[in-house]
């Protein structure tokens, strides 16, 4: 009986040793990364940082969180939140969820002085992050439900609504892969404004899977992006595809893949929002009578993107 209260014993001071020892790695992992960011031009700002889970959790909260980015990027940033809670089992500490609750406040600027200053109300935000045990993270996946944009200076951001958006990363060998997803998404009244008058504000939902070659995010303006897949369902119009992209100094050049069902109601729709002009709007009528129809009911087009414009059959449709 001694020996196993002398084991009980041990094994409780042990596991009091190496919880404290996380607990330290925690904070001394998060204020390393605050005073790295720093270094990079970044401001990090916060009201307490404390931390906590004894016995099964490693947990750590910011109070009232904020970050802003270098001012000397062409589009500088910043996000003020409320409350940040990091936390991971004791017993599998390469898994960590952070979750935010609350409301945040994000401040955009362009190259150009624009300004998009707007509240989200509320910021419900869920983060997961799978790392090896060297450090380096293998996955992240990053989840926003019901978020609703409310301007406070300047106009609203192109997206003003979302039941839910979502997004995997994956990293590999240097490379990325991204998987995104968003369902019941409202756009911003001057965003994509005649693909609006064509089939209205609410796109149902879209899907992507992104191979990023030889980069660390889709900002890079290097590397390759490859759509393995994407769709699209915006007012019972359903689009799938895949594309191929290579950044260039004028936005990207490649194509880009779709199969449409009703092509020729579409086409219309189009000419009625006044995206084609009469002539692009005949050029194209008369390529798609070319195109067959596949199995699926489905007809495929290819869209060529050069010079940041994208091209269907020798017309400019669209400039990003």
């Amino acid at each position: 009986m001694k020996k196993i209260f002398l084991a009980i014993i041990t094994f409780f001071v042990l596991f009091c040793v190496y919880w404290a020892t996380g607990r330290t790695l925690m904070l001394k992992t998060l204020t390393g990364e605050f005073q790295s960011l720093e270094t990079q031009g970044y401001d990090v700002d916060h009201k307490g940082l404390s931390a906590g889970g004894f016995p099964f959790q490693f947990r750590s909260s910011l109070i009232d969180p904020g970050l802003m980015s270098p001012r000397s990027i062409s589009k500088p940033w910043s996000i003020k939140a409320d409350n940040l809670v990091m936390q991971a089992s004791a017993f599998n500490p390469l898994f960590w969820t952070l979750n935010h609750r609350g409301e945040a406040r994000i401040d955009l600027r362009g190259p150009k002085g624009e300004r998009w200053l707007f509240d989200v109300r509320p910021f419900s935000v869920n983060i997961d992050i799978k790392t090896k045990l060297s450090g380096d993270i293998k996955l992240i996946r990053a989840n926003i439900r019901r978020p609703q944009i409310q301007a406070v200076i300047g106009t609203l951001p192109p997206i003003v609504g979302m039941d839910q958006g979502q997004i995997d990363i994956k990293h590999h060998s240097g490379d990325s892969r991204y998987d995104i997803s968003m369902t019941n998404v409202f756009l911003e009244k001057d965003t994509l404004a005649k693909w609006q008058t064509a089939f209205g504000a609410k796109i149902d939902s879209f899907d992507a899977i992104i191979l990023a070659q030889g980069q660390t995010s889709l900002g890079d303006k290097t590397g390759h992006l490859i759509g393995e897949r994407w769709s699209l369902t915006w007012n019972g119009n359903a689009f799938t595809g895949d594309f191929d992209l290579t950044p260039t100094a004028s936005g990207f050049d490649g194509t880009l893949r779709a199969e449409v069902k009703n092509l020729p109601q579409i086409i219309e729709q189009f000419s009625q929002s006044g995206m084609f002009t009469p002539q692009q709007a005949n050029a194209v009528k008369t390529g798609a009578r070319f195109l067959k129809t596949n199995e699926r009911g489905t007809q495929e087009i290819t869209f060529n993107i050069r010079d940041g414009y994208l091209v269907l059959f020798g017309q400019r449709l669209y400039k990003f």
